[in-house]
């Protein structure tokens, strides 16, 4: 171990091969990502710098890793060496604010050992909302692609993970006593088989995996609690918020001059989060300041209208770009101007959002076209014929090409019986060659 954080240096997991195997779900592309459906203000230069420059996806899979010790601030350890898998978007920064805050772990510790397999799906950032919806629970999916019986396996959480977060697996139907507690007073894990989903988006492109996400999602809420559809909720939506950071200077004249367009005005926290969930997908037009609250669209239906409010720095991101070219739900900002560099405080226009209202949101506007996601949009072939092709393909021993045909398969229909299943079979094959 290191005598300090500064004295550290990481290995990905994927290069400890007798600790970790990787299991591909979806490969590495580079696509540019699609432009957002509308501007109004300004978007510096050097953002859309950053914004395009966001074109390539890494590959995306499931890590199934052996004898891993697991503790406070997601460190990880195998065999006395730190691990920093970028893979899972825990990165050397992570690992060193970890160390500084807990201190170095104790090699000689190394926690209760805990049989049989255990997923970790939470990362840096487990205390924030939009972390959760925008990259946390979609892991889930990969876990199901990657053949992972969901309601038998057990889940590690922090031993302060916030209460929605609870709340979120519950209403996905998940049981206490799947739940195991690392950290804090319940101590560091040694797991023996740990399954690690990756990251799904870049900051701005999303993996089409996320239409996996938010089918899963939807037939796991349902199933329990009804259509989430059926909704007396208004159909425009504007987020109230009232955090500090990234803080719109006028939020009351914004707020007013949307609510004069005929938008509700909103504060989702306020609401039981099932009601949340249902608020959503009642919704076909949401704006607000960009935040954690706008990922709810993820439960919007397709052509859902999507307006951010932010400020002329590339932070916080523009993963709600991603989110709506992958959902068809065409996405678009109001930029302002930065007042606070500490706190990425902002101001808008009000000439601005008054052009946006007269533009998008107003009787009789334009319809605003989404992007189609460049991966279904040539598509001929059924998910039928995709599982007939890779059936084929293995009788023919071409996995790799199987596995691409079963993946556009499960693209198409995220629940096509037998896919999951030809999906894991392939891709437990394909590493029996390497």
């Amino acid at each position: 171990m290191p005598e300090n954080p500064g004295d550290i240096v990481l290995p990905p997991l994927g290069a400890l091969m007798e600790h970790a195997h990787f299991a591909e779900l979806a490969p590495a592309d580079r696509r540019v990502p699609a432009p957002p459906r509308f501007t109004f203000g300004t978007m510096p230069a050097d953002v859309a710098a950053q914004f395009y420059a966001r074109a390539r996806l890494a590959p995306i899979g499931l890590y199934h890793a052996r004898n891993i010790t697991l503790g406070d601030g997601l460190l990880m350890r195998a065999g006395g060496q730190l691990l920093g898998p970028v893979e899972i978007n825990i990165e050397t920064r992570h690992v060193r604010g970890a160390v500084a805050k807990f201190g170095l772990p104790d090699p000689a510790a190394p926690g209760r050992r805990l049989t049989g397999p255990h997923a970790l799906i939470v990362g840096p950032g487990y205390h924030i909302y939009g972390h959760w919806m925008a990259e946390i629970l979609p892991r889930l999916s990969l876990l199901q692609a990657g053949g992972c019986d969901l309601d038998g396996l057990k889940f590690l959480v922090p031993h302060d993970i916030p209460t929605f977060a609870i709340e979120m697996f519950r209403l996905l139907g998940f049981a206490e006593a799947q739940f195991v507690v690392f950290g804090g007073g319940a101590g560091d894990v040694l797991v023996e088989e740990l399954l690690l989903p990756g990251f799904p988006h870049n900051g701005v492109r999303y993996s089409d995996m996320l239409r996996d996400t938010v089918a899963l999602w939807r037939q796991r809420v349902e199933a329990r609690h009804g259509a989430l559809s059926q909704s007396n909720y208004p159909r425009r939506l504007f987020l109230a918020r009232r955090g500090s950071n990234r803080a719109l200077a006028d939020r009351n004249l914004v707020e007013e001059s949307f609510a004069a367009a005929g938008f509700k005005i909103m504060r989702p926290e306020t609401l039981p989060l099932l009601e949340q969930w249902r608020m959503f997908a009642g919704a076909t037009e949401i704006a607000g300041e960009y935040g954690s609250a706008l990922h709810g669209s993820l439960f919007s239906p397709a052509g859902t209208v999507v307006c951010a409010l932010r400020g002329a720095a590339f932070h916080p991101a523009f993963i709600q770009s991603g989110i709506g070219e992958v959902l068809a739900q065409p996405t678009g900002y109001i930029f302002g101007t930065n007042i606070d560099d500490a706190t990425y405080g902002f101001s808008v226009s009000q000439h601005d959002v008054k052009a946006c209202m007269d533009a998008i949101f107003c009787p009789g506007a334009p319809s605003v076209s989404a992007v189609p996601a460049a991966s279904l949009a040539s598509a001929a072939m059924t998910a039928a014929d995709f599982v007939a092709l890779h059936d084929r393909l293995v009788t023919e021993g071409k996995p790799g090409a199987a596995r691409k045909a079963i993946r556009n398969a499960l693209a198409l229909e995220p629940g096509f019986p037998g896919a999951a299943a030809r999906l894991a079979a392939v891709v437990a094959l394909i590493a029996e060659k390497k």
